[in-house]
This record gives structure tokens, sequence and C-alpha cells, in this order.
């Protein structure tokens, strides 16, 4: 990789998304759900089962919905930063051909 760490490019990734809502998202959708579960099942009778049930539930909902929705999100985001940056230079700059690129 010429050079360039791991440590480098996810350093150079986390200035980038520094100050946009991207970091917020997915720091705080764990939280999110987790706080939304508690208040959903607070409302339910308590019962022996439902502990699996609340366990079960948090999977279910973060496979089905959070982690779908939130990598459309994220990278849809991170798509509008980099055209509103410079307009994808960095990618029709290359050297390489286009239809490569996608």
């Amino acid at each position: 990789m010429d050079g360039v760490s791991f440590l480098n490019i996810l350093s150079a990734e986390w200035l980038k998304t520094k100050r946009t809502p991207a970091g917020w998202v997915s720091f705080l959708t764990p939280f999110a759900l987790a706080a939304l579960l508690t208040w959903y099942f607070s409302l339910k009778k308590v019962t022996p089962d439902i502990q699996p049930a609340i366990y079960q539930a948090f999977f279910e909902v973060w496979a089905a919905v959070v982690i779908p929705a939130g990598a459309g999100l994220v990278s849809g985001m991170m798509v509008n930063q980099e055209e509103l940056a410079g307009g994808f230079n960095g990618f029709l700059a290359s050297r390489l051909p286009r239809s490569s690129l996608t």
C-alpha cells in the first residue's frame, strides 16, 4: 500500500467525518435502540420469558432494520460529503479508466 498504514487511513477518515452527523449516527444508534426497546418492554407484563424476548428483539431489530438503514444512511452521507468537498476529483483524476472505478 505504498507505506500507508491502516491507522493513517483510519485517522484520515476520522478527520473527514469529525464534524458530520455520520459519527454521531453510528455512535448513538445502539443506545437509541436499547432505550426504545427498554421503553417498549417496560409496558409489558413481567414473565419468566421476558429476558430472552428482549435479547431476541434487540438483535432481530438490529439485523433487520438498523444495519440496512444505517448502511444506506451513512454511506449516502459519506458520498454526499465527498461530492460537496471536491466533486469526486480524486476518482476522476485517477489514471485508471472510469469503468473500473465503479
